[in-house]
Parts: C-alpha cells; sequence; structure tokens
C-alpha cells in the first residue's frame, strides 16, 4: 500500500469534521441574517452563491462540463425544486421561528428519519436499533422544544414543524438522487451541483412572488455592513457549496456510514458557535440533542460498516 493511500482515509476524516463545522457555523450565521433578510430571500442567496463554486469545483474535478449531453430534466427539476428548495426554505424559516441550536438539535435526527422513510418508500429492511433511536429522538425533540420555549420565552411558533418537513425533503431527495441520476452515470458532485442550481432558481422565483404578492418584503442589502457581507459570504461559498464538495468526497473515501458518523459533530459545532456569537443555550436544549444523538449514533454503530 503506497503513503498516499495510507494517507487518503486521514485527509478524509480531516475534511468530514471540517465539513461538519462548516454545516455547524449555517444555524447561528442563518439566524443572525435573518434579522436583515426574509428567510426566502436568504435560502435563495445561499444558492446565488453556491451554484457557481458547485460547478467550478465539478468542472476542476471531473475535467468535464457538468452540462454535457441531454440533461433528463425529468428528474433534476423536481430533486431541485423539491429536495433543495423545499430542505433550504423551510430550514430558513424553521431557524426563524426557534434558533439556531433547537435546529440543530432536530436535524440531527436525519439518519432516522431516513431510516423511516426509506421503509416507507421502498420497504427497506430498518436497521438495527432503528426503534430505540426514534424513541429517543422523539423525547429528545421534545426536550429541546421545551428548553427553546423558556430560553426565548416562548418565542417558537411551529418552527420545529418545519424543520421536520424541510428534513423530509431533504431525505426524499438524497434517496431519489440514488435512484433517479446514479444510474445514469451522474457523480455525486454533478447531479447535486445540477439540481442545486434548479434549488437556487426555485427559491429565487418563490422569493420573488412572495414579495410581489405583498407577503414579504424585498431584499433591503443596503443594511449589509462588512460583518454581514463575510458572513453572507460565508454561508454561500463555504457553508453551502465548499462544504457539499467535502462531504462528496468524504463519503467517497470512507463511506456513507462512517462519514454520516463524523457527519453528527455538526450539532456540537451548531451549539459551540451559537454560544460563542451570543445565542443563549439552555441544559434542556443540551439534554435533548444528546438524547438525538445517543440514538442516532446507537443506530449507526450497529451496521456493519464498509470502508
Amino acid at each position: 500500500m503506497t503513503a498516499e493511500a495510507l494517507h487518503r482515509p486521514a485527509v478524509a476524516i480531516g475534511a468530514i469534521t471540517f465539513t461538519a463545522f462548516l454545516w455547524g457555523s449555517v444555524f447561528p450565521l442563518t439566524t443572525a441574517l435573518l434579522l436583515l433578510l426574509p428567510a426566502p430571500w436568504l435560502a435563495a442567496s445561499r444558492y446565488v452563491v453556491a451554484v457557481p463554486v458547485l460547478l467550478a469545483v465539478c468542472l476542476l474535478s471531473e475535467r468535464r462540463n457538468p452540462f454535457r449531453g441531454p440533461l433528463p430534466w425529468r428528474y433534476v427539476t423536481p430533486l431541485g425544486a423539491i429536495g433543495v428548495a423545499g430542505f433550504s426554505m423551510l430550514v430558513a424559516i424553521g431557524i426563524g421561528l426557534s434558533d439556531p441550536v433547537t435546529a440543530a438539535m432536530i436535524l440531527a435526527s436525519s439518519p432516522v428519519v431516513a431510516a423511516i422513510m426509506g421503509w416507507l418508500m421502498y420497504r427497506s429492511v430498518l436497521a438495527p436499533g432503528t426503534a430505540l433511536a426514534i424513541a429517543l429522538s422523539v423525547i429528545g425533540g421534545i426536550v429541546v422544544t421545551i428548553g427553546a420555549a423558556r430560553s426565548h420565552a416562548g418565542a417558537s411558533y411551529g418552527g420545529e414543524f418545519l424543520l421536520l418537513v424541510g428534513q423530509c425533503c431533504w431525505v426524499w431527495y438524497s434517496l431519489k438522487l440514488q435512484q433517479w441520476l446514479a444510474p445514469l452515470g451522474f457523480t455525486p458532485l454533478r447531479a447535486t451541483a445540477l439540481t442545486a442550481m434548479v434549488g437556487g432558481a426555485t427559491c429565487l422565483l418563490c422569493a420573488g412572488m412572495a414579495t410581489l404578492l405583498g407577503l414579504i418584503p424585498g431584499p433591503a442589502l443596503d443594511r449589509f455592513g462588512g460583518i454581514d457581507w463575510a458572513m453572507f459570504a460565508w454561508l454561500g461559498v463555504l457553508g453551502t457549496g465548499m462544504s457539499t464538495a467535502l462531504w462528496n468526497f468524504s463519503a467517497r473515501e470512507l463511506g456513507v456510514q462512517v462519514a454520516s458518523i463524523y457527519g453528527n459533530l455538526t450539532a456540537l459545532f451548531a451549539v459551540l458557535i451559537s454560544a460563542l456569537m451570543g445565542v443563549p443555550v439552555t441544559l434542556l436544549q443540551i439534554a435533548g440533542g444528546a438524547l438525538i444523538l445517543a440514538g442516532v449514533l446507537q443506530m449507526q454503530l450497529r451496521r456493519p460498516v464498509v470502508v
């Protein structure tokens, strides 16, 4: 085995750990920017910045035009419009109606939601420990919600439900991506770039329509200061574009299951970054998040690991 082969797993572990840090930063930064931009416009603007990054990385990585050949728009369009746009807008609105810590804890149950939706959509066999993971996630979610309500004097109005629905959109997207595009020879990076492009366009369309109907104000970019633009750039380039590229690399080198275990560090980073930014964190939120992560980890660690 070459020295390069020995070092690739270590590089991949470093990459997925940094990805978890980038994902964790998304939650408090979204909360801060929601003070300046309505959630639909913030969701749209993330992809306005991220899609060129994804397309450029795809072109440089694969050395081929990502738009080559006849594209299966009948698959790419619903994946982007429902999966990417639905997830992005619902999560942005959900964070605004709850808080970054609660959002990170709720979304940490993604593997549990994936197991349930996989069974509902394809009758796939539930992984060992799924029942316990579901129970711990439900209890943990209730504890997190109570902790958030106490921290914000009851200022949460259904954000947790929207986060869960958004999570379902993302799981549906992830499952259908493998069913529809992978058999056609699409690499994960190319599929992500194209569906993100459609998702960003859908977010822009929805945000524009909502503004025209008077449901939300337009983007007031003149209110942005230097720090706001820096957070905006971080959220789009690193938190959305670069993190996706790093995830694809890590999942390829380590396997999705192993990468997902390290990806659970997202909730920890979200709590730490939120606390540093002055977001109140309660013991109940931490306890609820620990229950959710315990349920997810015991389910993931029971699976046979394929690297």
